[in-house]
């Protein structure tokens, strides 16, 4: 099985709803930034308020599957933090140890 081809595709039918705007239309504007044979990372953007969705279009166990995530990132911005090594447990803890101990926790509790 491969994924559709979304080559020369400007406006693609992928989501039926912005989940910012909740504008129903279905036409999304999305730009391909990477793909392979099993897999299809786009870049959507709602006509209406301009909010941009991360998808990850991939060949699963049981046929195609996708992933979202609603972004304040540019297309560029996607694929140069998506080269960076990822983060694990003892980066967040160490990411929680700063933010405490420089009091910056409690900035966000008033």
């Amino acid at each position: 099985m491969n994924l559709p081809n979304f080559e020369n595709n400007n406006e693609l039918n992928l989501m039926q709803q912005c989940p910012v705007c909740h504008t129903t239309r279905r036409v999304i504007r999305a730009s391909v930034l990477e793909e392979d044979e099993t897999r299809r990372l786009l870049y959507l953007t709602c006509p209406t308020c301009q909010s941009s969705v991360i998808m990850l279009i991939f060949l699963g166990v049981f046929g195609i599957d996708s992933i979202g995530l609603l972004t304040d990132l540019l297309p560029l911005e996607v694929l140069k933090y998506k080269e960076l090594p990822e983060l694990n447990a003892n980066d967040l803890l160490d990411l929680y140890l700063t933010l405490h101990n420089n009091k910056l926790l409690s900035a966000f509790k008033e």
